[in-house]
This record gives C-alpha cells, sequence and structure tokens, in this order.
C-alpha cells in the first residue's frame, strides 16, 4: 500500500501465486509427476506447464527418472529473494528434457534445455545440450552440496557454465548457518572466460524467545564482461531479530541494505526498516 503525495490516494498492489502438483504412484516402484502453476500480478495470473516425468524406484538409494528435470541450487534464506524461479543464492532454476539418475546422493540430468526459445541474438530459437550434477554429502548434521550446470547452445563461444556449492552448517538446537558460493559464466570457450562470482552467509540463532536471522550477499562481477548473477542487486544485507510472545504470536524488526543495482558505479542504495510479526492461530495457518 502506497500514497501517492500527487493527489493524496491510496492504492495497493499484490501478487498471486498458484502451484499444483500430480502425483501417482502405480507400484512399489513406478511413479509419475505433472506440474502447472500461476504466477504474476494482480489477480488473473496466466497458468503455465511446469513438467512431467516418470521415475522407477530401484530401491531406497537409486532412483531413475524421464522427462522435464528443474533444478536449482542454494535458495535464499532471505524472504524477497526465496523463489528460485526468480533469484538464487546459488543458481536459479534449470529446466532439462532427459534422464536423470540419483545414487547415493549424487544427482546426474542429462538432456535438452526447455527454456530457451530465445537464445540467440536473432531470437530464433535454438536447441541446447544441458547437463546437471550435484552431489550432497552428509557429515553428521551438516550437509555440503557441489554442483556444476552447463549449457551448450551449439554455436561458437555460446555456452554457460554455473557452479559452485552450498554447505548448510547446524550447531545444535541454538544456531545454524547457510554459506553458498556461486560460480557464473556464459562465454565459457572463449579464450578468456569471463566469470562472476557471488558469495552468501545466512545465519540463524535460536535462544529461547529471542531468536535473529540475516543474510549478507557480495557478487563480483567481471569488469571488463559481466555475467549476471541470479540475483537482482550485487549487494544486499539483512538482519532481523524476533521475540515470541506466545506459541500463536512473535514479534520483531527488520533491517536491510540494498544497493538496488548489478552496477557498482551506481548509487542507488537504499535502507529499510519496519516491524514484523508472525501470527499462527492454528496448526498448519500461519501469516506475517
Amino acid at each position: 500500500i502506497d500514497n501517492n503525495a500527487e493527489d493524496n490516494k491510496w492504492f495497493h498492489d499484490y501478487s498471486s501465486t498458484f502451484d499444483l502438483l500430480f502425483q501417482v504412484k502405480f507400484n512399489d516402484k513406478w511413479s509419475a509427476e505433472a506440474a502447472i502453476s500461476a504466477d504474476d500480478d494482480n489477480t488473473a495470473p496466466g497458468f503455465a506447464y511446469d513438467g512431467a516425468f516418470i521415475q522407477y524406484q530401484l530401491n531406497d538409494k537409486i532412483a531413475i527418472k524421464a522427462g522435464d528435470m528443474t533444478y536449482s541450487e542454494g535458495a535464499f534464506r532471505y524472504y524477497d529473494y526465496d523463489d528460485p524461479g526468480d533469484a538464487a543464492a546459488g543458481m536459479m532454476e534449470r529446466s532439462i528434457r532427459g534422464i536423470e539418475v540419483d545414487a547415493y546422493g549424487l544427482v546426474v540430468g542429462l538432456g535438452f534445455g526447455t527454456d530457451d526459445d530465445d537464445c540467440d541474438a536473432s531470437g530464433a530459437g535454438c536447441t541446447t545440450y544441458d547437463a546437471h550434477v550435484a552431489y550432497e554429502l552428509a557429515l553428521g548434521d551438516h550437509t555440503i552440496r557441489p554442483y556444476v550446470n552447463y549449457k551448450s547452445y551449439q554455436v561458437e563461444n555460446a555456452n554457460s557454465l554455473r557452479a559452485g556449492v552450498t554447505a548448510n552448517l547446524v550447531f545444535g538446537t541454538m544456531a545454524n548457518v547457510q554459506l553458498v558460493y556461486g560460480l557464473y559464466s556464459d562465454a565459457l570457450s572463449e579464450d578468456s572466460p569471463k566469470m562472476s562470482h557471488a558469495f552468501t552467509v545466512e545465519p540463524e540463532v535460536n535462544l529461547g524467545k529471542f531468536s535473529i536471522k540475516g543474510t549478507a550477499y557480495y557478487a563480483l562481477l567481471d569488469d571488463d564482461d559481466p555475467t549476471l548473477v541470479d540475483a537482482p542487486e550485487y549487494m544486499f544485507a539483512y538482519v532481523e531479530p524476533l521475540f515470541a510472545i506466545n506459541d500463536l504470536l512473535s514479534v520483531g524488526v527488520q533491517g536491510e541494505y540494498h544497493t538496488m543495482t548489478l552496477d557498482s558505479d551506481a548509487e542507488l542504495a537504499q535502507a529499510f526498516i519496519g516491524p514484523k510479526a508472525y501470527f499462527s492461530p492454528v496448526e498448519k495457518l500461519s501469516m506475517d
């Protein structure tokens, strides 16, 4: 809700999001999924097909999928960028139509890109050949997940690399932190490929009724030919201390600093501070 100082009238803006997932289990080995979604401003977002796949579960450690797979890595905990379809600390959503093998924590997906209708300069579209590899290593309560995603546009000096690692470290019930490093290059086969890097730290501390969480993000873009990172700005910081009044209501304050741009020479930085409340009147219903 905003107040326009020119005519002193109030107006509001909002967005609508809808996700629908169909899951079918044929037997202990075979299953299938299909998804549709809608996400746009105001009341009538258009629906889109998000893909479908069939899965064969060999055992509790090995599964094979065929169809449409979507991969993202290092999703932000920060509330405004936590949709990996729009932003990510590591890698935003990328889709592959092909085959995936998931074995003992190793995920390997190979196939054709499904989201590159205008991937060349003319807008004519092209077929991409894609690969995604990730491995989730469990070390006690900690998990470390390195990943690589490669996309080839089948034209000279036109390919795209996303790589990095996400670490989730847990220190008992009192504290945890997510650390993400992301590497980005959209012309890897050039003689001197340009690369950008992003670093994210997102801690949470819980001390009974008091808790605090935050995010610190910084991206290093190549000066000559920057590959855009998967966030809308090169630096931001967020912190939110919170106090639980009872099991239903928690109140706190959030403070934020945003550069508002991917250009480090631009002077567009803004700071925000304001109250925050979380209310959970019944089980499975919450609002903030």
